[in-house]
């Protein structure tokens, strides 16, 4: 059984990645993987999977970075955080 602390980490890596709470089957499992496996490769398979790139992938790192804040703290990046994170992301 996944620990709440995982539980928590996945349904926030399902509403900024998804832009959506998960469900329930998919919760727990990536819960269980998160506690089994550590957060770095749930980040990775959030941020490479199909349904990401079916929904995000045609958008530039920037935009990206707008998006991903939007969906987990409600507003666009300030200028340093974008360019931060758009730079980490293009190298």
């Amino acid at each position: 059984m996944a620990t709440q602390e995982s539980l928590n980490l996945a349904q926030t890596l399902y509403v900024a990645y998804y832009g959506r709470p998960a469900d329930k089957s998919g919760l727990q499992f990536w819960a269980e993987e998160i506690d089994a496996n550590g957060i770095d490769a749930a980040i990775n398979a959030f941020g490479t999977s199909a349904e990401f790139d079916a929904r995000f992938g045609s958008l530039t790192n920037e935009q990206l970075v707008n998006n991903l804040y939007l969906q987990m703290f409600g507003r666009e990046a300030e200028l340093e955080g974008l360019e931060f994170y758009a730079d980490l992301l293009q190298s």
